[in-house]
């Protein structure tokens, strides 16, 4: 949170700071929570979210969080390799990118967007 500290003391004044984060759609803020796959970085990108979300709670005039918890991101130019992962949630890097963008200008209603939220967001 020092890094945020130090961006805010160079913004515009009256102004919020609005940080889009891209999560992952596994990430678990529950910290005590049983995982049974990928524990650690499921935790550390829930622990991330925490802090942020904790963070703009504490500056709502100044800060402002954006996460997205992404499923998993495919390339633009699909393959026969990329229609079989799109079967699981999954997303399009560009669509992440449009999605990114929108937030960090706009702002979203929710302070998350899950993956879905995430296609209709960004298309």
């Amino acid at each position: 949170m020092a890094g945020i500290d130090a961006l805010l003391t160079n913004r515009e004044p009256g102004k919020k700071f609005r940080f889009v984060y891209l999560s992952g759609g596994g990430a678990q803020r529950d910290q005590t929570a049983p995982l049974w796959v990928m524990q650690d970085f499921r935790r550390i990108r829930g622990q991330v979210e925490n802090e942020l979300i904790g963070y703009a709670e504490k500056h709502p005039n100044t800060f402002e969080t954006c996460i997205l918890k992404l499923g998993l991101v495919l390339k633009k130019e699909t393959n026969l390799r990329d229609m079989f992962r799109g079967l699981a949630p999954s997303v399009g890097v560009d669509v992440v990118g449009r999605a990114a963008i929108r937030a960090a200008v706009d702002g979203i209603k929710e302070q998350t967007l899950t993956n879905s939220a995430i296609k209709e967001f960004g298309a």
